[in-house]
């Protein structure tokens, strides 16, 4: 478990973004089988970050 920054067409954290999303989650990837990788994601909350004037 800990902060992802994916890149996928299915979720997606944008570097243009001033203040970046992040997701927090877990991330599984596989090679066991020869020339196929497998990878998944499990995703329990959206982080969006905030510029707070003190």
């Amino acid at each position: 478990m800990g902060d992802l920054v994916p890149r996928l067409p299915t979720i997606f954290s944008s570097p243009a973004r001033l203040f970046p999303q992040t997701y927090r989650g877990a991330r599984f990837v596989s090679n066991e089988i020869p020339k196929l990788q497998l990878e998944g994601f499990y995703v329990d909350q959206v982080r969006q970050s905030h510029f707070r004037l003190a």
